[in-house]
């Protein structure tokens, strides 16, 4: 039976109690284990009690975030366009891509709603090269 299933049958304030008396008995990764809940469950509940007391076990309200903003900020963006372009097909270029070294790849990204470009270069055609393209392109976005 796991933690989560546990919940649903004792108190969730006896549960949570009878976690960290035997976490302080035989360590947090034993306790995990025989609760079946990771170690970071049974830190949480163990800091908990340790700074509050029996008040600790209580359930505490989350504060939903209204996303609605952010959503619209972020429509725009909504769907982007990644290519890759070899750039050994352009006959000016290939020269100077072997002789000094130039990267024969073109990563280009569009946002397809509002049009925006970017752009991005690299050596090889990898998967990695694109994730981290798109990776470095978002969190700036």
């Amino acid at each position: 039976m796991t933690y989560y299933q546990m919940i649903r049958g004792v108190s969730q304030f006896d549960l949570r109690l009878q976690m960290v008396e035997r976490s302080e008995k035989v360590g947090i990764s034993q306790t995990a284990r025989e609760y079946k809940t990771t170690r970071n469950t049974v830190r949480k509940w163990r800091e908990r009690y340790r700074q509050e007391g029996l008040r600790g076990f209580e359930d505490r309200l989350r504060k939903r975030k209204d996303l609605r903003e952010v959503k619209k900020k972020l429509r725009a963006l909504s769907f982007i366009q990644l290519e890759a372009k070899d750039l050994s097909d352009i006959e000016r270029y290939l020269p100077q891509m072997r002789r000094l070294g130039f990267p024969r790849y073109q990563l280009s990204a569009r946002g397809v709603r509002i049009g925006g470009g970017w752009f991005a270069f690299a050596k090889e055609k990898a998967t990695t090269n694109a994730a981290l393209f798109a990776w470095y392109l978002l969190g700036h976005l």
